[in-house]
């Protein structure tokens, strides 16, 4: 042999001889080939030489720099697709030497392969195990994971070994790549949560005083296990506090807080959601209204010993300001002769928060 690692002579085309490949020529005169559609007929070999190219014979181009010719060693340099598929076929599953080359050349997507895996991962280690892969096998092994896990061992083996990450949550995932001669086959395990919950609550940021509406921590998260909801002042919960959805009444106008506290295997986390009840109201009599409307105070939600300074403004539906006033009376009345028919919005703007309703003007 060469110090270069290169085959001498002859070498290559003993050994290749063993693994199922015959010379280009077959049996020579252009009348027999060696059983490989991609290598050209030829006459007969190229002993001791090394031509130049082209070389002809049998009506085509000549491969004589193929390791199955008998050329200098400086000539040899290829095999075809040909002739490695015939000699992969004799290792492939079925073979003559299937056993030989330690089942490295089968099909792996034949083989069912999967992951064996768990669906939370907390900050304990969890491992997950590649199935259905033979113990006799030489194929590669990578894992890899989701950016919210930290990895523990078995990089390389059948056997994965991981753990959250001190501030992860969310979905996960780990992929097992399997790798021989004949190329890859990834694997992915998907897992439903990582660390501890994230909730979300999704509801309106506005309530009316003795109104209630549902408010749902998001439906991604119901596997999380435990739902425990509360609230501050100005609402009240009226049914499910242990649910994944709780009914809040508003009670009092002002600013309140709905907290929910989800729980798993991992921890639990709080998450809170502000909201404004709203016990303003107002009426507009008559609507639609021809020279006059009175805009009135709802004395059901508000005490009319209490009621602070509020402003009116009227805007038309061009967002044009026609009349403004300030009030702390129950209840106006403003002169409409002179607004044109149409529709018109009255807006009242109390304690730094705007309400508005929709007037109509038929003269």
């Amino acid at each position: 042999m060469k110090s270069t690692g290169a085959l001498q002579t002859g070498d290559a085309v003993q050994i290749n001889a063993r693994l199922n490949l015959y010379h280009l020529w077959g049996n020579g005169g252009c009348v027999s080939d060696d059983y490989v559609n991609d290598t050209p007929m030829q006459s007969d070999s190229y002993y001791g030489l090394c031509p130049d190219h082209p070389q002809t014979s049998c009506n085509s181009h000549d491969m004589f720099m193929n390791y199955m010719d008998y050329t200098n060693d400086e000539c040899m340099n290829l095999f075809t697709e040909g002739q490695k598929n015939r000699m992969r076929a004799l290792f492939s599953t079925g073979g003559p030497r299937e056993n030989f080359a330690g089942k490295c050349l089968q099909d792996l997507g034949s083989l069912n392969l999967y992951i064996d895996g768990h669906d939370l991962v907390c900050s304990s280690n969890k491992t997950f195990e590649l199935k259905n892969l033979p113990s006799n096998t030489c194929a590669d092994i990578e894992w890899t994971k989701s950016t919210n896990l930290d990895v523990v061992s078995g990089q390389g083996t059948d056997s994965f070994t991981v753990k959250a990450k001190s501030t992860a949550n969310g979905p996960g995932w780990v992929k097992a790549t399997v790798s021989d001669d004949c190329g890859d086959e990834p694997i992915t395990y998907n897992i439903d949560w990582v660390g501890k919950p994230n909730p979300s609550i999704l509801g309106s940021d506005e309530l009316y005083c003795g109104f209630s509406e549902w408010y749902f921590v998001d439906s991604d998260s119901y596997q999380w296990g435990d739902f425990e909801w509360s609230t501050d002042n100005n609402l009240d919960i009226l049914s499910t506090t242990t649910g994944h959805k709780a009914e809040i009444e508003g009670l009092s106008e002002g600013w309140g807080q709905i907290f929910v506290e989800v729980t798993n295997s991992c921890g639990s986390k709080e998450e809170r959601l502000v909201v404004w009840v709203n016990c303003f109201d107002f009426f507009l009599l008559p609507n639609p209204a021809n020279d006059n409307v009175e805009i009135k105070l709802d004395d059901s939600k508000i005490d009319f010993n209490t009621v602070e300074e509020y402003e009116i403004k009227i805007y038309s539906s061009q967002q044009i300001l026609h009349h403004s006033l300030k009030s702390k009376k129950m209840s106006n009345t403003i002169n409409t002769s002179q607004l044109k028919n149409g529709t018109y919005f009255i807006q009242i703007t109390y304690k730094g928060k705007p309400y508005t309703k929709q007037l109509v003007i038929q003269h």
